[in-house]
């Protein structure tokens, strides 16, 4: 049999990043639009682009025109997750070639780095989402709960489009299939869907089943009810009547509500950006990192998106009273721990990632870098002796970020 190293390292890089792209759950699915600013060899960990945000302006009427300060919003994409899969074997192991290597080593390597890529993927958007629907812990016992969180989503202007995703774990998808029994779909996607138990397309989704669906963990809580103290805007809203002196009392991820529909200010709701309008529903805001309570049962709580009541970009009809309720996945303390599934519903424009080429140091014993422009994919493949013990390492290398740009258009779909 041949010499592994006597074909082109060029080969199995191929081979590997081919079977990445055929493995990949989410990140086949949402844009890559930056790749190409990351697109020259040699990308370290670290290296990021700044990506402006649409301007949004106030309109007016009539002949008067007062004209605005442009403020432009600029967020970063970082490429800040590097991954690997390395072995080592002795030197008078290297008669493998190119269809046995990927089999015996190769797929096993890129499964790896596959799901480490898709749990990341799964979890940021999950975290960084700005609504959601379901209880928590609870199976989904409705096909209209799909619905509502495309309207959810559409109430926030995303494009129009036949994309739209839903990445869901197993259980879920087998209560959707069930639950989608007997309603109009077409006869070759109802086929389908009973001899495969997949979803596919259906309902103005493209339903992707993933093991890697985030699980999140509700903060500890506490405190019968919780309140706003004192009305406020911003990034950082002071509450109290919290269970004293806890750490962690909210976890990052966790999704909280202020006020009620029912109450006398309405409770604090979101706006559409291109008409302005209040949506039906209270506005999801959430904790971007852990809050503990003080001795005094205070819990200063850090919020995305920001309570902004004015302006072009405000986020809110109005900003958030003195004493309105605080409710952390639609209840004050009912939910205090539970483990639920983060099942995704989202626009493919709600998050961008991308892959870049890493160095390859010269003249190494065997390496190449495998990057397509067309999807954006790039893997790097590099081997080495150490002459010392007689042996061969091998590694496998993916370099890439992740950025939500638009949490709103993401609503994950609690589940069991």
């Amino acid at each position: 049999m041949p010499n592994i190293f006597k074909n082109p390292a060029q080969v199995y890089a191929n081979k590997l990043l081919l079977e990445f792209e055929n493995q990949l759950g989410l990140g086949r699915m949402i844009k890559h639009e930056f790749d190409s600013r990351f697109a020259k060899a040699g990308a370290k960990n670290g290296d990021s682009i700044e990506i402006t945000d649409q301007v949004r302006l106030t309109g007016g009427q009539g002949d008067v025109v007062t004209p605005q300060s442009i403020e432009e919003k600029a967020r970063f994409l970082r490429l800040n997750q590097h991954e690997n899969y390395s072995w080592e074997w002795s030197a008078k192991e290297e008669t493998l070639n190119v269809d046995d290597w990927m089999e015996k080593y190769g797929k096993v390597a890129v499964e790896y780095l596959v799901n480490k890529a898709d749990l990341f993927l799964m979890k940021l958007a999950a975290q960084s989402a700005a609504n959601f629907i379901g209880t928590p812990a609870s199976a989904v016992s409705a096909f209209r709960t799909f619905g509502d969180a495309r309207a959810i989503i559409e109430s926030y202007s995303s494009p129009p489009g036949r994309d739209l995703i839903m990445a869901m774990d197993p259980q879920t998808q087998v209560e959707a299939v069930t639950l989608a029994q007997g309603l109009f779909n077409s006869q070759k996607q109802i086929a389908r869907q009973y001899e495969d138990g997949n979803m596919l397309r259906a309902n103005g989704w493209n339903w992707h089943m993933s093991q890697n669906v985030y699980r999140h963990t509700v903060g500890p809580l506490g405190g019968a009810a919780p309140l706003v103290d004192g009305a406020q805007t911003g990034a950082n809203i002071l509450t109290k009547s919290w269970t004293a002196v806890a750490a962690n009392r909210l976890k990052l991820g966790d999704k909280v509500t202020f006020g009620a529909l029912g109450d006398a200010d309405g409770g604090v709701r979101g706006i559409n950006p291109v008409n302005g309008n209040p949506n039906s529903f209270l506005q999801v805001f959430t904790v971007t990192a852990d809050a503990d309570s003080t001795a005094g049962g205070a819990v200063t709580i850090p919020v995305d998106p920001p309570i902004t009541a004015a302006g072009a970009y405000k986020t809110v009809n109005h900003a958030v009273a003195d004493n309105a309720t605080v409710q952390v996945f639609g209840s004050a303390a009912a939910h205090a721990s539970k483990v639920t599934a983060m099942n995704l519903a989202m626009h493919p424009d709600a998050m961008v990632w991308a892959m870049a080429p890493m160095y390859l140091p010269k003249n190494p014993d065997f390496g190449a870098m495998q990057h397509d422009p067309k999807t954006g994919l790039a893997l790097r493949i590099w081997r080495d002796a150490i002459i010392k013990e007689n042996m061969i390492v091998t590694r496998i290398d993916i370099l890439f970020g992740a950025l939500v740009r638009h949490p709103e258009w993401i609503c994950p779909v609690l589940g069991a």
